[in-house]
């Protein structure tokens, strides 16, 4: 029995030998794929990390990037803001002095309110336009104005008138050359009244430091398609190291004590108008401000201050 059962294990145990050894042999041959594969899977999973790491840093900065852009933008505009706080308290000054004037006058004389009264309302009408053209300027991208048109003597009219008292304490001379009340302009009373009202209180300021004789001329002049306006002093001058920045921002001479927005809110409208504006000055002899807007069509609608 012990032989027969010998002979029976042996070939079993051949077997299970030749099995373990083609097993082992197997093994043998996965080894270097298993090992292969093992260092793909870890090559890809470190580049897979890289690709995030790098994903989650590139979103992190267009995060800052955008919260960067939307502080900017709120400052921008918080800027914007103080530049049309400044602008309108800057423009309505004078208007708001008349108004002052004019209740004072029908106060202390009944017999002239009807006419201060209808003053009054003239000029806080125009005040209304001049702020409504202000806040339109103010705008980031403002739209290129379509009026159909304004008539240029009511509104030079009224704010020689306003401004006359100022002049007379400068002890200066203020006049409007002749000219046809039927010129018109393709722009807004309002946007007319906040230029020509910059350039007559910025004339009066600038007078008082004149030597000589001193005068305010008031020009309008018609060109074919253009309808020129000028406001010429003879006071002291533009500094040659301003004169061709007179128009930025905050620019302003030694003696002056604004701030430096009149011209450039003058500029910003009449190119907001599809106007063309300039300065030519002589130091010692005075300047002249112009700007030149488009001239309304013979069929335009009228829109006049007051």
């Amino acid at each position: 029995h012990v032989d027969e059962l010998a002979s029976l294990t042996a070939p079993l145990i051949v077997v299970n030998h030749e099995h373990a050894a083609a097993s082992a042999r197997e093994m043998a041959a996965l080894r270097p794929r298993a090992t292969s594969l093992a260092l793909v899977l870890d090559t890809v999973s470190v580049l897979l990390g890289a690709v995030l790491l790098f994903a989650a840093v590139r979103a992190a900065r267009l995060y800052h990037r955008a919260f960067d852009e939307r502080r900017q933008l709120a400052e921008m505009r918080a800027s914007e803001l103080d530049h049309f706080a400044a602008r309108v308290a800057h423009d309505l000054k004078a208007p708001l002095a008349s108004v002052v004037l004019g209740s004072s006058v029908a106060a202390q004389h009944p017999e002239q309110t009807t006419r201060t009264l209808v003053k009054i309302q003239r000029t806080s009408r125009l005040m209304g336009e001049m702020i409504d053209a202000l806040l339109a300027a103010a705008r980031v991208e403002p739209e290129r104005e379509r009026a159909g048109g304004t008539a240029v003597a009511p509104v030079v009219d009224l704010l020689v008138e306003e401004t006359r008292p100022a002049a007379a304490e400068a002890e200066a001379s203020l006049c409007v050359e002749p000219f046809a009340p039927t010129v018109m302009v393709a722009c807004s009373s309002g946007v007319l009244a906040c230029v020509l009202s910059n350039l007559l209180q910025n004339a009066v300021k600038f007078i008082r430091g004149a030597t000589g004789e001193r005068t305010i001329v008031v020009r309008v002049l018609e060109r074919a398609a253009w309808v020129r306006l000028e406001v010429a002093d003879t006071g002291p001058g533009l500094p040659k190291e301003i004169e061709d920045h007179v128009f930025e921002r905050y620019v302003k001479g030694k003696e002056s004590t604004g701030m430096g927005l009149g011209l450039a809110t003058v500029k910003r409208l009449v190119e907001t108008a599809g106007g063309r504006l300039g300065v030519a000055s002589s130091p010692g002899k005075g300047s002249c401000f112009w700007t030149e807007l488009p001239r309304a069509g013979n069929g335009a609608e009228s829109r006049v201050a007051g």
